[in-house]
């Protein structure tokens, strides 16, 4: 099969309006809603920092407590 069968396949597909109002929705909400992907994953990926310098922290401060348990 080559490249004009398949775009004889793809342009009646373009053409159907409910087709192509899902694509401007989803190129829509990947890119330009203010909840696009793009920042929803480098949202999840600060988050995951995030929680990792919680655990730090956290593992400090026991660290800590006992040490001035200690000194008491």
């Amino acid at each position: 099969m080559n490249w004009t069968d398949k775009l004889k396949l793809v342009i009646p597909l373009l053409r159907n309006k409910f087709v192509l109002t899902g694509l401007i929705f989803i190129v829509w909400m990947l890119f330009f809603d203010q909840n696009n992907l793009i920042d929803r994953f480098s949202l999840a990926a600060r988050i995951k920092d995030l929680e990792k310098q919680k655990e730090h922290y956290q593992q400090q401060i026991l660290e800590n407590r006992t040490k001035m348990e200690e000194l008491r």
